[in-house]
């Protein structure tokens, strides 16, 4: 029996932490079934409440088809149903034609159980009304309540960036690249510096991996984390900032000196319910620039890439001093790039002079990433030789452009690359190096699950099939998304057949191995998507995993006889 499950209203003040909640009608499921077990469970998809709230308590009805309050902070509901008695049912959850999953119940005694073991998932395809759902991360209350929390964390801690030089990264590829060079530049020319990264952390001379899953923490994590700069004396803080960490004023009372952004294209729009939604987002980093106290005698700078489609947009926002970065024009910009497949060379022209600089980080993107710090150490008064040596010096950042060497022929690259943009720039760039050479590029990839954008799913595997010459498809992050109905929506975009040169396994360790064993001297195999992460999402539980680790691991594996 096919059912579905709708909203029937909104926003209202529910549990006892002040979360929103939302109503849920139970399917009618017919005459013989309505009398039955209902329960409805929910879990948090934003990353800050995920350890928070991984699953709210089942609510359970005995009876009539009832209507649930359900925690609700951009959730995913399921809803389950069981006949009390009788014949066991066997029920059918209708998503668009495809059959989501097939739940039994044997009997009142095997609820529990049943429970966590055939969870019936009702994504937004259940719901006709889903654009409520969604809506509501922008309700008045969720922001005062995430602003609220953002300012007793700030006077909890007292207000620490005040007393260093704040400098914040937002855009929506290169962030993380971004400040670790730039922290790099700083610690080279003598700075003590903190840094909060996607992948990493760092506190004077300490340096370790950010295992939280999150860009930019909560608001509590990151003035304690400002606090211990100051009190391990560092003078510069460099931040990863993120859209969602600027609509949740999670770094309010962070009053930065300097900010940056890498670009603005069409990634996580399904947060934020359009680009221009999405682009007036990273705009708050920019308007907020001049709201806090002035802490020195020294210029506040916005930086923005001048060849980027939204330059206009945030050059209009005030500035006491505005930088520009672009491969051919700006305050800093680029000329004669000579690409390849393990570093890049270009020469630097700045105001303070011009220099010839050899990277080892591949690609454009990686000039723009580039550019954007000279102006950063422009900003500092640091001297281009001191970028020189920096650059000439600095490895990728873990899991972007990362090169996996254990003495085979051919090269392996683990990279992060997940939306369309990253994609595609990293297809286009490692497909001409593969030409040029006469080899071949095998790519693995994933999209990730949780209720991510997936408009975008095909587009990626369009561009996938156009640019790889071997292809695996596979999971990345599916959280409580079916592994193959993401990988399914991955392949719409690609046009040839599977076994010619194209693998769907859902595995990612045996996808990873099919790529590394039909590699060639010379050919790049290209495990995007992940990074360095060092954990997997699977149906709401958090596993070991490090696609770096699987390549040396499968490496190291003697060939079979």
């Amino acid at each position: 029996m096919k059912f579905r499950s709708r909203v029937i209203s909104g926003m209202s003040i529910g549990h006892k932490i002040g979360f929103p909640t939302i109503n849920v009608e139970a399917p009618d499921l017919g005459e013989d079934m309505k009398v039955g077990v209902y329960a409805v469970r929910a879990r948090a998809v934003d990353p800050e409440f995920a350890e928070l709230l991984p699953w709210s308590p089942a609510l359970m009805h005995y009876g009539p088809k009832p209507t649930f309050d359900v925690i609700k902070i951009y959730c995913e509901i399921h809803f389950l149903s069981y006949p009390i008695e009788g014949t066991p049912k066997e029920l059918e959850v209708e998503i668009k034609g495809h059959i989501r999953g097939v739940s039994k119940f044997d009997g009142p005694e095997s609820l529990v159980a049943q429970m966590n073991r055939d969870k019936v998932f009702a994504q937004e395809r259940f719901f006709p009304q889903t654009k409520a759902i969604k809506t509501s991360l922008y309700s008045s209350l969720l922001l005062t309540y995430h602003k609220l929390k953002a300012m007793v964390a700030a006077y909890y801690y007292g207000f620490p960036a005040r007393k260093l030089r704040v400098i914040g990264v937002t855009g929506t590829n290169g962030k993380t690249t971004v400040v670790n060079l730039i922290t790099n530049v700083l610690v080279a020319s003598g700075k003590k510096v903190g840094m909060t990264s996607t992948v990493n952390f760092r506190l004077g001379d300490k340096t370790w991996m950010n295992a939280t899953k999150m860009s930019t923490q909560s608001p509590f994590f990151i003035q304690k984390f400002l606090k211990q700069m100051v009190e391990e004396g560092c003078t510069h803080a460099v931040l990863e900032v993120t859209s969602h960490a600027l609509v949740q004023s999670r770094t309010w009372g962070v009053d930065f000196d300097t900010v940056l952004l890498t670009n603005v294209t069409g990634d996580h729009i399904e947060y934020h319910g359009g680009f221009a939604e999405y682009q007036e987002a990273k705009s708050l980093l920019f308007k907020n620039l001049l709201a806090g106290p002035r802490k020195s005698e020294r210029e506040r700078v916005s930086i923005l890439n001048a060849d980027d489609a939204s330059f206009i947009a945030f050059d209009r926002i005030p500035s006491e001093k505005k930088m520009t970065y672009g491969l051919q024009s700006g305050t800093c910009f680029a000329s004669d790039v000579k690409l390849g497949a393990e570093g890049t060379d270009f020469m630097l022209h700045t105001p303070a002079g011009e220099i010839g600089l050899r990277m080892n980080l591949p690609g454009v993107p990686n000039v723009y990433n580039a550019l954007s710090v000279a102006c950063v150490a422009l900003s500092e008064n640091i001297s281009l030789n001191i970028l020189k040596k920096v650059f000439a010096e600095t490895e990728p950042v873990p899991g972007r452009y990362e090169l996996v060497r254990e003495g085979q022929p051919f090269h392996v690259v683990v990279d992060y690359a997940h939306n369309i943009d990253a994609i595609n720039g990293v297809l286009t760039m490692y497909s001409e190096i593969t030409k040029s050479i006469g080899s071949k590029l095998i790519v693995v990839f994933g999209a990730t699950g949780g209720g991510r954008d997936k408009a975008k799913r095909p587009v990626i595997g369009k561009l996938l099939d156009q640019y790889s010459d071997v292809l695996v498809l596979t999971s990345d992050d599916p959280y409580e998304e079916d592994e193959w109905e993401i990988i399914t929506m991955v392949s719409e975009g690609v046009t040839r057949n599977e076994g010619e040169r194209y693998w769907k396994i859902p595995s990612r360790r045996e996808a990873i191995r099919t790529a590394l064993f039909v590699a060639e001297k010379n050919d790049i195999v290209l495990i995007a998507g992940k990074g360095a992460e060092p954990v997997q999402m699977i149906y709401g539980q958090r596993r070991d995993w490090d696609d770096r680790k699987v390549v040396r691991e499968v490496l190291s594996m003697p060939p079979k006889t």
